[in-house]
């Protein structure tokens, strides 16, 4: 079977796609994950967080990202790259959501360092570690983690519009004098292999 051109993009920003994943999911575990664990002890003890906040947030990001996996390995495993409006919507709205996950971790770390640092510790102290393990995890999730999923949804952009092309659309609308000298506009695309 010949692949088009269309296909071998595809196939490329899957593979691309799949290594970030890989990237972002063994650093996430290893580096964050470690800090996550320091963070929460710390948290918990000056009454910061409830519960396992930052160890469900940190779960609910693997999730997604196992999804997303799951989403990818299922679109390479099909003999031709057809994605259906609902797989690119879906996909879409996954790496988006890992997107505001992150962000709402990275809000939690500000929250935590900043309150931590307001009791003056040491170094050495149990604080102060906790203290440097929120800087490390900030400094991480900014400079590493962040670029590597805006990364991973450029590319899924790519993909996704690479897929679906417009197999047929419309415009509608009404002229007219209306209450506020506005008119209706409809702009309908229907997607297809």
């Amino acid at each position: 079977m010949a692949f088009s051109s269309n296909d071998r993009t595809a196939r490329s920003d899957l593979e691309a796609l799949s290594k970030d994943l890989e990237q972002f999911k063994a650093y996430f575990r290893e580096q964050v994950g470690h800090e996550i664990s320091q963070v929460t002890e710390a948290a918990k003890e000056f009454r910061l967080l409830t519960q396992d906040d930052l160890v469900e947030l940190a779960g609910r990001i693997e999730i997604l990202v196992d999804q997303l996996q799951n989403m990818l390995g299922e679109l390479r495993e099909r003999e031709g790259f057809a994605l259906s409006q609902p797989e690119a919507i879906q996909l879409a709205s996954t790496v988006n959501t890992l997107q505001v996950e992150l962000d709402s971790l990275i809000v939690l770390f500000d929250y935590i360092e900043t309150e931590l640092n307001k009791q003056n510790a040491t170094p050495q102290s149990f604080v102060g570690r906790a203290f440097q393990a929120v800087q490390r995890s900030v400094s991480s999730l900014r400079s590493f983690i962040k670029p590597i999923i805006q990364r991973i949804a450029q590319r899924l952009w790519r993909l996704i519009s690479g897929l679906l092309t417009p197999k047929e659309w419309s415009i509608g609308g009404e002229l007219g004098n209306t209450v506020w000298g506005l008119s209706k506009v409809k702009l309908e695309i229907k997607f297809g292999p």
